[in-house]
């Protein structure tokens, strides 16, 4: 077993999108922390607001890139689904 089996599985990080945990949010800065001390995730895409200006802008200032920083959830999934490399699970 390695020390990173989402690294020797994949080949890569895993690549998360997060909703909410924006401006304000103890949790949402935690959640990312503490992905990024696993080392085994790689947040890419995101909806930190229900506000648009500041979803936009948070998005922006945690290093997501200006097309993946979102500002309303559908419009999240819509184009993230429609990424070549995306799959997604959702709670049924």
């Amino acid at each position: 077993m390695t020390l990173n089996p989402v690294i020797s599985t994949l080949g890569r990080r895993l690549r998360l999108a997060v909703i909410g945990g924006g401006p304000g949010s103890f949790i949402g800065a935690m959640h990312r922390q503490a992905a990024r001390l696993d080392d085994r995730y790689e947040l890419v895409a995101g909806v930190l607001s229900s506000n648009h200006e500041r979803a936009k802008t948070a998005g922006l200032e945690i290093g997501l890139a200006p097309g993946r920083a979102y500002t309303n959830v559908l419009g999240m999934l819509d184009s993230e689904a429609a990424r070549r490399t995306a799959q997604m699970w959702l709670p049924s």
